[in-house]
C-alpha cells in the first residue's frame, strides 16, 4: 500500500470533486481495520491519532507510524498518510512533529479569533515542511448532544480569507452545524454557510464530526467543497458492540478483538466509499 502526503490526497479529491475518509485509530486491531477497508475499496484514507488518543492507550505517534507502515506491507491496494487529529496545543503539535507525522492540525477553535490567529500562527512558524490543518468556528461534544448550534458557533464566512493568510494554514475545519460525538437528533447543516465559505476560501475544506450525518448531507458537503471527512464515533461503536457481543460468548480476547476489528473494517469500508464515490482507484 502506498504511503501518500496529505497534499496529494486532497489533491486528488479535488480534481475529482470528492473527499477523503478521515478515521481516527490507536492501536493495531484499528489501524488493520481501517487500512483493510482502504485495500479493498482500493482507494484512499486518512489514519488520525489525537493526543486523547495517545494518552489513553499510552503509545506514541512514533509507535503508531511504524506500526502502521509494517501493517500497510501486508496490502497491495489503497493508499494511506498519517495525521494529527485535535493538537491543542503548540507542544502537542511539536510531539507529533518530532515523531515523524508530516500532517497536523492545530485546534484552536475554543479560543478567541484573535488567540486562534495567534497560536495557529505560532505552529505554522515551526516551519514550512509539514501540512497544517486549522480551525475556524466552534464545534463541540455538546452540541451534537443537545442537538442544536448556536448561532456564534457557526464558522464566519468574511473571516476566512484573513483567518488563511494569516495563519497560512493549509486546510480549514469549519462549524456548519457539525458536532462532535452522538446526535441526539438529525443535525441541519448549514449549506448556505458553506457555500459563502467555499467561495472565499483558497484552502481545502474539513467536516469534523461526521458519524450520524446522514449519507445525502455528507454528498452534498462534498459538492460543495469538502475534502476531508472525520468519522470516530459510529466506527468506536461498531467496534465496541462487535467486541462486547463476542466477550459474552466467553472466548479469549483475541477472538472478541478479530471479530471488532472485522466490524470496523466494514464500517470504514462504507465510510471510505461514501467519501470517493470510487473516483480514485489507488
Amino acid at each position: 500500500m502506498k504511503k501518500l502526503t496529505m497534499s496529494q490526497l486532497l489533491a486528488e479529491a479535488e480534481k475529482n470533486n470528492c473527499a477523503i475518509a478521515a478515521i481516527n485509530v490507536s492501536n493495531m486491531e484499528t489501524i488493520t481495520a481501517v487500512l483493510t477497508a482502504a485495500d479493498r475499496c482500493k482507494a484512499p484514507v486518512i489514519l488520525q491519532l489525537s493526543p486523547l488518543q495517545c494518552n489513553a492507550q499510552n503509545i506514541s505517534y512514533k509507535q503508531i507510524a511504524d506500526i502502521t507502515e509494517l501493517i500497510a506491507e501486508r496490502f497491495e491496494h489503497g493508499a494511506y498518510t498519517l495525521h494529527q487529529d485535535h493538537g491543542g496545543s503548540y507542544e502537542d503539535c511539536v510531539s507529533a512533529l518530532n515523531d515523524g507525522f508530516a500532517s497536523i492540525m492545530y485546534d484552536g477553535a475554543a479560543l478567541s479569533y484573535d488567540e486562534n490567529i495567534a497560536n495557529t500562527e505560532k505552529v505554522r512558524a515551526i516551519g514550512n515542511d509539514f501540512f497544517l490543518e486549522a480551525e475556524l468556528g466552534v464545534l463541540s461534544a455538546e452540541c451534537g448532544e443537545q442537538g442544536k448550534i448556536d448561532d456564534s458557533a457557526y464558522t464566519k464566512p468574511e473571516l476566512v480569507p484573513e483567518f488563511i493568510e494569516r495563519t497560512k494554514a493549509d486546510s480549514l475545519a469549519v462549524s456548519i452545524g457539525n458536532a462532535h460525538g452522538i446526535y441526539k437528533r438529525k443535525p441541519k447543516l448549514r449549506f448556505d454557510i458553506l457555500d459563502k465559505i467555499h467561495e472565499l476560501c483558497s484552502v481545502p475544506l474539513v467536516l469534523h464530526g461526521a458519524s450520524g450525518i446522514p449519507d445525502e448531507d455528507i454528498r452534498c458537503a462534498i459538492s460543495k467543497g469538502i475534502r476531508k471527512i472525520n468519522f470516530f464515533t459510529e466506527l468506536d461503536k461498531a467496534f465496541m458492540s462487535a467486541f462486547l457481543e463476542e466477550g459474552r460468548k466467553g472466548v479469549y480476547m483475541m477472538f472478541a478483538a478479530n471479530a471488532a476489528q472485522t466490524a470496523m473494517t466494514e464500517k470504514a469500508a462504507e465510510l471510505i466509499e461514501l467519501c470517493t464515490e470510487g473516483k480514485i482507484i489507488c
